[in-house]
Parts: structure tokens; sequence; C-alpha cells
């Protein structure tokens, strides 16, 4: 009985054997079938079991591995955190990312998953990441160098405003000084200017009186003409001076429209009739009160005359006012004259510019008369338009509010 026992249990055990070797080649081929590399360590952290995985990814022979420790494997920067994720706790939820040296010296990223075992030792599991990895640090890469150019960028840009700054103060400090030479120099040849126009006028006058020759009359005129002109070329040189200063003023009257275009017109017609011109003036009715500085708006009004005048020989010249929107002002001024090319047209309100042709050379003028109408224009809450064809004539469009503002545009 005790025979026929002992030979069951034995038969039992080799069955229990049996199915345990076989449960363990199961899960071993699965484990050796894994992508990801398994391996097991003892409790000096030596390698005791690594699957195919191992190979695949890092290329070491697997009988070379066994007995080595694990840390040989590992890029040495990284060894020190790879052994206190060994030794210590490991980090729960938290995977450290470590590189391995491959077989032919390249590195390689993984992912560790490590399960220590209480004896010592453990089991650890290995993600390849290196695609994933390689390509973070590439967009950190390029992420720093953005950051770089734009720390880089924003310097130069910062270098660029300063410079700026300084080149815009510098050039308001130029500014000033060139407005202030101008109107000082104006106001040094005003001065005698005026008195040379005095006593030529007195002189012109005594000749009258005694009959001297006609020639003599006729030089001490052209004296008077030239002296006149640049008079008038030192207060237009005044005037911008004061216009790029800022320190142009504004003074608010209001105006009675009927006297102003009379007074215009009286003073503009022998001009007209000088070269063979016929000058019209016309308004329309119920216009209400205007708001605005006389002075100024006479000036830019007598500019542009004066330039139809001179510029047109025996045609027309228009002078229309009308009422718009409700709040403004429109002078239309046209004439038959020579006209201006689309060029020409483009730089005509700069300063000190004139039109350089053979039509218009030998009209003179200081180039100033444009670009002092349009700055007053501005001043007083306007603008100035112009169209053009050459051989057809020019006609202006002076808009301007029926009260005008008095700040200066800035």
């Amino acid at each position: 009985m005790d025979k026929h026992s002992d030979q069951i249990h034995f038969q039992i055990q080799q069955r229990l054997t049996e199915e345990l070797i076989s449960s363990e080649q199961r899960h071993r081929g699965l484990v050796e079938a894994l992508r990801e590399v398994v391996f097991k360590l003892d409790a000096q952290l030596h390698l005791t079991y690594v699957n195919r995985a191992w190979f695949e990814h890092l290329g070491h022979p697997i009988d070379t591995l066994l007995n080595t420790p694990l840390t040989d494997f590992i890029y040495p920067e990284d060894r020190g955190q790879i052994l206190e994720e060994l030794q210590g706790t490991p980090s729960q939820g938290k995977h450290p990312a470590v590189r391995f040296c491959r077989q032919d010296g390249s590195q390689m990223w993984f992912e560790l998953s490590w399960r220590p075992d209480p004896k010592g030792g453990g089991i650890g599991l290995l993600y390849n990441i290196n695609q994933h990895k390689l390509l973070t640090l590439e967009l950190e890469k390029a992420q720093e160098q953005l950051e770089r150019r734009v720390e880089e960028r924003t310097a130069e840009l910062t270098r660029t405003n300063q410079e700026l700054l300084i080149a815009k103060d510098k050039a308001e400090a130029a500014s000033k000084a060139k407005s202030a030479f101008l109107a000082n120099m104006s106001h040094e040849l005003r001065t005698p200017l005026n008195a040379i126009i005095g006593y030529g006028e007195i002189l012109q006058e005594q000749m009258r009186e005694e009959a001297l020759a006609d020639d003599y009359i006729q030089d001490i005129g052209k004296i008077l003409g030239a002296g006149d002109q640049l008079l008038q070329l030192i207060e237009s040189v005044l005037d911008l001076s004061k216009i790029h200063a800022n320190t142009m003023t504004v003074s608010i009257q209001t105006m009675i429209l009927t006297e102003f275009l009379d007074e215009v017109i009286n003073t503009v017609t022998p001009m007209a009739r000088a070269n063979g011109n016929t000058l019209h003036a016309t308004s329309q009715e119920n216009i209400p009160q205007i708001e605005t500085d006389v002075l100024k708006l006479r000036q830019i009004i007598l500019n542009i005359l004066s330039n139809a005048c001179k510029f047109t020989h025996d045609g027309d010249i228009t002078l229309r006012v009308t009422y718009e929107h409700h709040d403004t002002l429109v002078f239309t001024i046209s004439d038959t004259g020579i006209g201006i090319s689309a060029d020409d047209q483009r730089k005509l309100f700069k300063d000190f510019v004139q039109i350089d042709n053979s039509s218009t050379r030998q009209y003179g003028g200081t180039g100033l008369g444009l670009a002092i109408s349009q700055r007053l224009c501005q001043l007083l809450g306007g603008e100035i338009h112009v169209s053009s064809e050459p051989g057809k004539g020019t006609t202006f469009i002076i808009s301007l509010p029926t009260t005008a503002r008095t700040e200066p545009p800035r």
C-alpha cells in the first residue's frame, strides 16, 4: 500500500513539474516575442536574463550579457539617475528616459519601467522611445534657436529704435536750428530791403516830379519790382520756417464771403489782364457763416490764382465757391493754361521745387507758393487736390471746414 502511494505521489510531482516547465516555456515564449526589452537583475544589479529584443534593439549578443552590470550599457551621464531608480523606491507613474549604448557605439533612448523584487534585484522593461525623443530634442533645439533669434531680433529692433530716436532728435534739432536760422536771416534781410524799396519809391516819385527821362524811371521801377519779389521770397521763407517749427498760429475770424471774393478778384484782375486772360468768379447761394483765418485763406487763394494768371495766356480763369457735406467750403480754381504733367504733379507741393521744363522755366518763381499753400490749408483743417493735363489747363480744389481748427496739425 505504501509503495503504491509513493508511486502515485511521484507521478503527481512529475506531472506538476512537466506542467510548470511547460508553463514557464509558454511564458518565456511570450516574453521572447515582445518588441520591448525585458531584463532581470540580481541584488548586485547584474543581468540574469534578457529577451531577444535586447539584441534586436542594441545589437549585443545575448550570451555576452549575463552576469554583466546593467550600468555598463547605460550612457555615463544617465547612470546616476538610473541607479537611484533601481536602488531606491520606484517613482509612481513616472518612467525615466535613459540612453543605452548600442553595440555599434551609437545611442538609443528607452523609457524604463522597473519592478523591484523584495529579495533584491527585480524585473525591468525598456520601451523604445528613440524616434520620439530625437524629434523632441530637435524641437527643443529648434525652439531654443527660435527663442535666441527672437532675442537677437528684439535686441536689434531695440537698437534700431534707439538709433531712430537719436536720429529723430537730431533731425528735429537740425530742423529747429534751420528754421531759427531762416527766421533770423529773413528778419535781417527784410529790414534793409524795406529801406531800399522805400527810398526807391521816393526816388521814383522825385524823378516823375522833375520830369526826368523815362528810362531812369523805368530802371527804378525794375529795381522796385526786384525788391518786391525778394521781399515776397523772404516772407515765404519766414512762413515756411514758422510752419516747420510749428509756431504758425491761427487767428479765427468771421468771414463775409462776398467781401472776401471781391477783394481777391480785385487783387488778381490786373495780373490776369496783363496776359490777356478773362477772370470769372461765382459762388453758391446760401453759404452759411464761415469761421476761419481770413489772412491765411487769402494767401492760399491768391497764390493759386496768381499761378493760374502766370501760366495762362489769352485764356479763362475761374474761381467757384460751393458748400458741401454740411460743413465743407470748396474753392475750385480752374484755368486753360499750359497744364502740368503727372510726374510734375507728384512734386508740386514740395519745398523749393519748381517744375523744370521749357514751358515753365521762363516763368520763374521761388517754388514755395504751393508748398506753403498746402501747409496753410492743412493748418486750417483742409486739403488741396490738383488735376491737370499738359496743354489743357489745371484745376485746384481747396476743401476747408466752415469752422477752422485752432490746433496745429501734428
